[in-house]
């Protein structure tokens, strides 16, 4: 009898799909037991990147999200959400160097899925999502 695949296996397929190319998950052992990080590679539209990095340690997780190559004109505004609620809205008004938005989430038990997407000048916009495994206590 042919073995089908765990539910987990095949949501975290299917979510990683959504993300698009270039997206991963990774743990990276840290010097204070475990650690869990996960970056993954955004979309923008035009010519625009986006990065989103997500750090877990002593019950939070920090959140860093980058995009270059925006238009600095005027201000974005950025959503974050986790497990599908809202946690941060923010307006953001970009450097010289693109937008960047660093903040601190609640580490929930078992996995979070995070996402951003920010809202630029005439429908510019960035999205970037990532699943950060739980850790180990």
């Amino acid at each position: 009898m042919p073995r089908r695949p765990s539910l987990l296996l095949v949501v975290v397929v299917v979510g990683l799909g959504l993300v698009g190319p270039g997206a991963g998950v990774a743990t990276a052992k840290g010097g204070d037991g475990d650690r869990a990080e996960t970056r993954v590679s955004g979309r923008c539209s035009g010519a625009g990147t986006a990065q989103l990095r997500l750090r877990a340690r002593d019950g939070a997780i920090r959140l860093d999200f980058d995009a270059r190559r925006v238009s600095t004109r005027a201000r974005w505004r950025v959503v974050v959400v986790q497990e599908r609620r809202v946690v941060a809205r923010l307006t953001v008004r970009p450097s010289s160097s693109g937008l960047s938005v660093r903040r601190t989430l609640r580490d929930l038990p078992g996995s979070d899925a995070i996402s951003v997407r920010a809202t630029g000048p005439g429908g510019a916009s960035c999205t970037a999502a990532a699943t950060l495994a739980g850790t180990t206590d």
